[in-house]
């Protein structure tokens, strides 16, 4: 258990979300700067959000939105066309990045809010994994 003095110094998001029973989560206490990556496409976890009333699984667009609008800092890196991948690959190939990230945001504090689309014309995705793909 983290001590109730405990805050996180900044956060690294893979493709990730957040499952919600009260809508879009807003936040008590301002979170840590927060770099965000999410493919387009990911029919594994969304990209933009699922909701059936105010539960919901809310992905890094509408999050890296409200961080936007509540002037939270953070990093957004939409890569376009590409499905769960960028669950993966941004560890290897985005080190230079991730190291700014952790040097502009943790150690210097800026307070930026960067929303970065990028689309590479090499790189092929598989856009079609989705949940089923697992069980079948």
């Amino acid at each position: 258990m983290l001590p109730d003095d405990f805050r996180y110094a900044g956060v690294i998001a893979f493709a990730g979300s957040i499952f919600s029973t009260e809508g879009l989560p807003s936040y008590t206490q301002r979170p840590a700067p927060t770099l965000f990556f999410h493919g387009s496409k990911d029919k594994l976890v969304p990209y933009n959000k699922t909701r059936f009333f105010n539960r919901g699984v809310f992905g890094s667009k509408p999050l890296a939105k409200r961080f936007k609008g509540e002037g939270y800092p953070y990093t957004f890196y939409t890569m376009e066309n590409i499905g769960h991948d960028v669950s993966e690959y941004p560890m290897k190939e985005f080190l230079p990045e991730i190291d700014r990230f952790i040097r502009d945001f943790v150690f210097d504090h800026k307070q930026w809010m960067l929303d970065i689309h990028l689309e590479d014309k090499f790189r092929k995705s598989d856009t079609s994994t989705n949940p089923g793909s697992y069980y079948n």
